[in-house]
């Protein structure tokens, strides 16, 4: 039975590295008999009706006919699927005081439609705390500007799990058929660590080169957010002018910031000890997380290309 390797995040987990080496791998993948799904290309145009389905809202009718005709064609290909989408669980958000809070609707949602294929799913788990200024900054960064104490005020150490998510996953499609691996691992050597995902899904590295070897850091300085915030409340209190020329200026701004270098370090939105404690609570998970699923976690030490040994295409679920 062919498979179908679902990449579903978790957002800010370096993603786009991933889909960006996976599809400048394209050839080597189809070669071994795999359809890589371009992000930008085949999917970009689908995720306003995934956002529907995620949410349990209705589509009109030409957007239930793509939807339908997209996921009919992944089950009837005979090829091994390549598919990264961090969207399908929801989106990263925490505002609500908790990572993918509807996660389930979109787990059984996937598990239906691909109720005929073998399904591999790849996750990848990060701090909390990174992940609520990351996930802040990016949405600040592209519009959002509500203030930071504002977005994590209902944000609370005891009702963030990556373990919930985790068992979900595991009783939709098999503890056997998970591939976890913590963005710390993978962040000491993203180049390792791109043929070891990929390998984990059965594909043979031999011909694999990492095209884009340093994860892109996208996230703004402190300085650059304080900046925005401030030009934002500028725009707001002290100019007279449209909603349609606010929109405007905030844009010409932010294309402006992404021209500058970003800064490898942006941690300083969280207080040392509120950091502290969403990292605690965040060790507990991942040493529950190794308890109960330690033999799908991945190990990125002393990984290379050359020293990796292939794996068969279709490993037998064990």
């Amino acid at each position: 039975m062919s498979k179908i390797f679902l990449h579903l995040g978790a957002h800010k987990t370096a993603t786009s590295f991933l889909q960006a080496n996976v599809t400048a791998n394209a050839a080597a993948f189809e070669k071994q008999g795999w359809r890589v799904i371009d992000f930008q290309k085949e999917f970009d145009k689908l995720r306003k009706y995934i956002g529907k389905i995620r949410g349990n809202r209705p589509l009109d009718e030409a957007g239930e006919k793509r939807l339908k005709r997209f996921f009919k064609g992944l089950r009837n290909d005979p090829r091994d699927v390549f598919l990264s989408y961090e969207g399908f669980l929801g989106s990263m958000s925490m505002a609500s005081g908790k990572i993918y809070p509807h996660h389930k609707r979109p787990i059984k949602m996937l598990k239906k439609k691909f109720a005929n294929r073998n399904v591999q799913i790849g996750f990848c788990i990060r701090n909390f705390a990174d992940q609520m200024e990351s996930s802040y900054n990016f949405r600040f960064a592209t519009g959002h500007k509500e203030p930071f104490a504002d977005y994590a005020k209902n944000i609370e150490p005891a009702n963030l799990s990556w373990v919930a998510i985790i068992e979900n996953l595991s009783d939709a499609f098999g503890a056997e058929n998970l591939v976890l691996w913590t963005y710390e691992d993978f962040k000491k050597n993203g180049a390792a660590a791109f043929p070891k995902i990929v390998q984990a899904a059965g594909v043979d590295t031999t011909d694999l080169n990492v095209a884009f070897p340093n994860p892109r850091n996208v996230s703004l300085s402190i300085g650059q957010l304080q900046l925005m915030q401030d030009w934002h409340d500028a725009l707001l209190n002290r100019l007279t002018l449209s909603p349609k020329d606010i929109k405007m200026a905030n844009g010409k701004l932010r294309k402006l910031l992404k021209m500058l270098p970003r800064e490898s370090d942006t941690k300083g939105l969280l207080e040392p000890e509120t950091r502290n404690a969403f990292t605690e609570h965040y060790e507990r998970e991942v040493a529950l997380i190794r308890e109960r699923w330690g033999k799908q976690m991945l190990d990125f030490e002393q990984t290379s290309l050359l020293d990796m040994p292939p794996k068969p295409q279709n490993p037998a679920s064990a």
